[in-house]
């Protein structure tokens, strides 16, 4: 049962275990994403594409009978979002690494447009886009400036900010930034 009165997004692995857990703990939402035992953190999105996930089709369902809705974090291309639709899920949350990790602006500019087209056929196909991979109190704002994502994901940034200022004046800072506040 779902204790929190604030949504919560229980971003998870793939595996019969897991999606028992999720279904019993009755998230607001489920991210799932991509798990290599030997990564730190998460690489990429999801492969919608191969072979090896046809399982995402019962796990999604499973998920949405028990009242939860479902995100994939995948990259942010088209192929990735068709396959999403055809899933059946309520979200999509784009992987922003690349553009968190751009070493010059031409690089930042062409992975924010990539972004951006991800995020407008996303929405025209009715699902929620969403964001996270590496953003901070430098680099999110040109991505809030696009005005159409519903979900920015920047916990470690905040977490880590909070140690230092405490996590009021952290969440406050980046809510201004995004412009909330």
């Amino acid at each position: 049962i779902n204790l929190s009165q604030l949504p919560v997004n229980l971003e998870c692995s793939i595996n019969d275990e897991i999606i028992d857990i999720v279904c019993d703990l009755k998230p607001h939402r489920a991210t799932l994403v991509p798990e290599n035992r030997a990564e730190i953190t998460t690489e990429g999105g999801l492969d919608l594409l191969a072979d090896s996930n046809s399982f995402l089709k019962t796990y999604v369902a499973e998920l949405k009978e028990a009242g939860i809705e479902v995100s994939l974090f995948i990259d942010p291309i088209e192929e990735q979002i068709e396959k999403s639709i055809e899933l059946n899920v309520d979200a999509v949350e784009f992987n922003t690494g690349k553009y968190s990790e751009s070493n010059n602006k031409n690089e930042e500019n062409l992975e924010l447009e990539k972004i951006a087209k991800a995020i407008d056929f996303a929405l025209q196909n009715n699902l929620k886009a969403h964001v996270g991979h590496g953003l901070n109190y430098n680099n999110v704002q040109k991505l809030a400036m696009l005005g159409t994502i519903e979900e920015f994901n920047i916990g470690h940034s905040i977490v880590s900010r909070a140690l230092f200022v405490g996590f009021e004046k952290a969440v406050k800072d980046m809510m201004k930034i995004l412009g909330i506040l």
